[in-house]
C-alpha cells in the first residue's frame, strides 16, 4: 500500500460517526445498511441504499452510512454518500472531511520546462 493511501486510511479511521448505536437503531430505514455492513455484503448494502430517501436523512446518518459503506466494501457508495452529505450539510465538519478523503484523486500537470540542472537518468 502506498504511503498516500495509508495516510488516507489512517485519516478515515480518525473520523468516527457521531451518532451512537441506539440512535442508528431508532431510524428504521438505515437498519438494512447496518446489517449489510456487519455481514460485509456489498450488494445488500447497495440495494438498501437505493431504497432510502436521502433527502430526509440527518448529517449524522450520512456519516454513519459512509462508515457502513466502507465496512461493506461499497467504496464508490461511500464516496457518493460523503459527497452528497457534504453538499447537503456544508457546515458539518465530519462530512466535509469524509468527502475530501474519499474524493477521486486530483491530477495536475505541470507545463514548466525541465530543470536544466538535473541530468537525465542513464
Amino acid at each position: 500500500m502506498s504511503a498516500h493511501l495509508l495516510s488516507k486510511s489512517e485519516e478515515l479511521a480518525e473520523v468516527e460517526p457521531t451518532s451512537n448505536h441506539t440512535d442508528s437503531l431508532a431510524h428504521w430505514s438505515l437498519l438494512p445498511l447496518e446489517e449489510a455492513a456487519i455481514t460485509g455484503d456489498e450488494i445488500a448494502f447497495l440495494v438498501a441504499k437505493r431504497k432510502i430517501n436521502w433527502q430526509d436523512e440527518s448529517a449524522e446518518h450520512f456519516v454513519q452510512a459512509v462508515h457502513w459503506a466502507l465496512m461493506a466494501g461499497a467504496f464508490m457508495a461511500a464516496r457518493q454518500l460523503s459527497a452528497e452529505g457534504a453538499k447537503k450539510y456544508p457546515e458539518h465538519i465530519e462530512l466535509q472531511k469524509l468527502a475530501h478523503l474519499l474524493a477521486p484523486p486530483k491530477v495536475s500537470i505541470s507545463k514548466r520546462p525541465p530543470d536544466p540542472g538535473l541530468r537525465a537518468n542513464r
